[in-house]
């Protein structure tokens, strides 16, 4: 909503990409925030290491996954973008409860303050889950 505020409502959004890889097994999910600001550090943090991201499933559930793989920050200030870059590890419990109720709501937890952030398209998870399963 901030971001909304300064930049409207089409520039102020932040958007979140997500990939699952399965290595051997263990589930990786990657998230790579995408942030309207040239240096998003100041708010944001320096990176999204030891922070966490919770998913909320329409079902109430929520999973709440520690950010310990693979951080990186790419700040672009010729484009006024920043870029977020993490992933954690999903465990079997919740993998089978993302596969049973799409997500609603991803909370980052941010350097200053935690953020929710509606998902655009609920089931988008669900379906990359399948695929590599």
């Amino acid at each position: 909503p901030k971001m909304a505020r300064y930049f409207g409502e089409e520039k102020g959004k932040i958007r979140c990409y997500t990939t699952f890889t399965n290595n051997h097994g263990q589930v990786l999910l990657t998230f790579e925030i995408n942030v309207p600001v040239g240096d998003g550090n100041r708010y944001f943090g320096k990176s999204l290491a030891e922070q966490t991201i919770t998913l909320i499933l329409l079902n109430n559930h929520e999973i709440t996954i520690p950010i310990t793989e693979n951080t990186e920050v790419k700040l672009l200030e010729k484009w006024n973008q920043s870029y977020f870059i993490g992933a954690g590890i999903i465990n079997n419990n919740n993998l089978k409860t993302i596969l049973q109720s799409p997500v609603r709501e991803i909370v980052i937890n941010w350097k200053k303050n935690p953020e929710t952030y509606s998902a655009t398209n609920e089931s988008a998870l669900q379906r990359a889950l399948i695929e590599i399963l």
